[in-house]
């Protein structure tokens, strides 16, 4: 199959902006998925985090339940990082300083920048479905992960 057109510069300058925010955490907790593309990502991102110096904590999934959605939002962590998991559940989530690398397909309840005013959460959702892309075969979690990963560190 052809790759599709997408909005490659925005993806670039959101991965930039994630970058920017792991950066200056001083703590960050890894939560990613228990299958191959999962443990792929969650490997890339805690040596990411690692190689920055960053305190950290991995945390491998076999899905978001209630009490993955709670474990997330109330991590004391500056910082989750959830990979290969995480689009299909964005409007659970309340915490600001959560970064999703995922392939899935969105939570179609969720908007970024909503205007409600208990849904303002400060989420950068990384995935090729918001960009024009299709992530059941142009791309993976870890293929995000990586993208965010060489944006934090060349």
């Amino acid at each position: 199959m052809q790759a599709t057109d997408g909005d490659l510069g925005r993806m670039y300058k959101d991965i930039d902006r994630a970058a920017d925010g792991l950066r200056k955490a001083k703590s960050v907790l890894v939560i990613s998925h228990i299958d191959a593309d999962g443990i792929s990502a969650g490997s890339i991102a805690t040596m990411t985090v690692k190689r920055l110096g960053v305190e950290h904590r991995t945390v491998f999934l076999p899905k978001i339940d209630a009490d993955a959605i709670d474990m997330i939002n109330n991590a004391p962590e500056d910082y989750v990082w959830v990979c290969d998991l995480g689009s299909g559940y964005l409007s659970e989530f309340t915490r600001s300083n959560l970064i999703i690398t995922d392939h899935h397909v969105p939570d179609p309840k969720w908007r970024k920048k909503q205007t409600v005013l208990d849904s303002f959460a400060d989420i950068d959702h990384l995935n090729p479905h918001t960009y024009g892309h299709d992530g059941s075969y142009e791309t993976c979690g870890a293929g995000l992960t990586y993208l965010l990963a060489k944006s934090v560190d060349p």
